[in-house]
């Protein structure tokens, strides 16, 4: 659900994380940290509790990487 919300081309998630690759040209939100991490926590929050059957609260963070070349890509 995540991954789709966001337009992110990979989600993986370890214990209690979820990471997602947003796309180099993705320009959601602006590409607003704040924005970002609100809307990623609170999109996760709702999901899970709605799976859930009961409360539970995520936090986020946002990581920006050296970069990432995609095949074929001489950056």
């Amino acid at each position: 659900m995540l991954l789709t919300e966001l337009g992110g081309r990979y989600a993986y998630t370890e214990s209690d994380e979820i990471s997602v690759l947003l796309d180099r040209s993705s320009d959601l939100f602006g590409r607003e940290v704040e924005k970002l991490v609100s809307m990623s926590a609170s999109a996760a929050t709702a999901a899970f509790t709605l799976a859930a059957g009961e409360p539970v609260h995520f936090d986020g963070r946002v990581w920006v990487g050296a970069g990432f070349a995609s095949r074929g890509s001489s950056r």
